[in-house]
């Protein structure tokens, strides 16, 4: 019996699911027959104050299974196993599936179906092996536990139907492993690291910025679009604060843009951007919001003067800390796509008869910094439009719910 140490503790519950497959083809239909019987026995482990049980059904045995679609494999008989905290200790735990040495199956071909969230196997993250011979381990899900509570999860699997006529006769045997760790440290500003990653929702869905701090009106000469805080939903810390609340940044950047427009946009570009960034915060987690690149800058400048509302390069502070925390300040929309962003900040320049010309500065998807020309002294008026990154503060009593902060997969949850 492998020896667990009192730091760390894990449960074991065998899961497999051994294919031996025969594909048919022409259209011919198939059925596949699964019987679900009630586990008599739990599989506990225990010791001193922490006492983690894992209770579940017998599980998954599907032979002479065939290639099915999702919609299929989503109403098949879930393995359903619970995990109680019998102590009270708070406890973080993570869910993994591993794949056994005896699994011949391509791992690209098993779909994997915890709860609702459905993946090919080989799609979910890795993580560390707990028996040696295993040939991989994903993990499915992180959580913590209080004081008598329990979590409940639903597995399916079955074999994908992208899979061919090659994956006949193969095997695919996996067993959940879900280790749980007593949690020390309460709040999150006791466990985070610069860099680890957040995940937070902001409270509201819809906004329209200001078109009196923006100069975009809604009318025929400029239209503002509606923002989706609740969209930027993964964050990263880039700095601890020493009064315990912690700064973090948005991962990726608004699929819609904002529209600044002359003057008017120009004049109130910063305080535009700060009162954009207080909307997405959540009064449950978020102490405070600015916009990223804003740190003593006039937010509103009275006139359009290099004396009044000088350039600024207060925008360094925070661009400082991003790359340090992140490794660069680009960043991309939710689906992956560059995209160019806002920073709270203004640039003046002069064309050659030296009339001078007044921009707002932003970062483009390689990380460049730069700056789009809004107005100038003679009264060309411009417009553009780039995405939002906001930067929110955290309280110091924030509570973790689950989760490590290593990846976006896997990123502290707040209670």
């Amino acid at each position: 019996m492998r020896e667990v140490s009192n730091s760390k503790k894990k449960v074991i519950l065998i899961t497999s699911i051994f294919v031996a497959t025969l594909l048919l083809t022409g259209g011919i239909s198939f059925a596949l027959w699964q019987t679900t019987k009630v586990q008599e026995d739990m599989n506990i482990i225990a010791g001193g104050c922490f006492d983690v049980s894992l209770e579940g059904n017998d599980p998954i045995n599907l032979a002479n299974a065939y290639p099915i679609k999702d919609s299929d494999g989503a109403a098949t008989t879930p393995f359903t196993f619970t995990i109680k905290n019998k102590c009270s200790n708070e406890t973080s735990y993570n869910v993994s599936l591993e794949s056994l040495d005896e699994t011949t199956f391509d791992s690209s071909k098993i779909k994997v179906m915890l709860d609702n969230d459905m993946k090919l196997y080989n799609a979910y993250s890795e993580t560390e092996k707990y028996f040696e011979t295993s040939k991989e381990a994903r993990l499915l899900v992180t959580g913590s536990l209080g004081d008598n509570e329990i979590a409940t999860y639903n597995l399916r699997m079955w074999i994908d139907e992208s899979a061919s006529n090659n994956e006949q006769n193969k095997v695919f045997a996996s067993k959940i492993v879900v280790t749980a760790v007593p949690v020390t440290a309460k709040y999150l500003a006791d466990k985070v690291d610069v860099g680890s990653y957040i995940s937070m929702t902001p409270t509201s869905t819809s906004f329209m910025p200001s078109g009196e701090l923006t100069g975009c009106l809604n009318d025929a000469d400029c239209t503002q679009n509606t923002l989706n805080p609740s969209e930027l939903n993964l964050w990263r810390v880039i700095k601890k604060n020493d009064d315990g609340t912690i700064d973090i940044v948005s991962e990726h950047v608004s699929s819609e843009k904002v529209v600044f427009r002359g003057s008017t946009g120009y004049l109130n570009f910063v305080k535009a951007l700060n009162e954009i960034a207080k909307e997405y915060g959540n009064d449950k987690f978020v102490k405070s919001a600015r916009y990223m690149g804003y740190s003593n800058q006039i937010e509103v400048c009275e006139e359009l003067s290099e004396i009044v509302c000088p350039e600024d390069i207060g925008y360094e502070t925070d661009v400082n800390l991003v790359t340090t925390a992140i490794g660069n300040i680009k960043a991309t929309k939710i689906d992956g796509s560059a995209e160019y962003y806002w920073l709270a900040s203004r640039h003046i320049d002069a064309y050659s008869d030296q009339t001078k010309i007044y921009f707002g500065r932003w970062i483009g998807p390689n990380g460049a910094l730069n700056a789009f020309l809004l107005v100038s002294g003679s009264g060309q008026v411009v417009m553009y439009k780039n995405a939002i990154r906001p930067i929110l503060t955290l309280k110091k009593d924030v509570v973790i719910s689950g989760g490590n902060g290593e990846s976006a997969e896997s990123a502290y949850i707040l209670k």
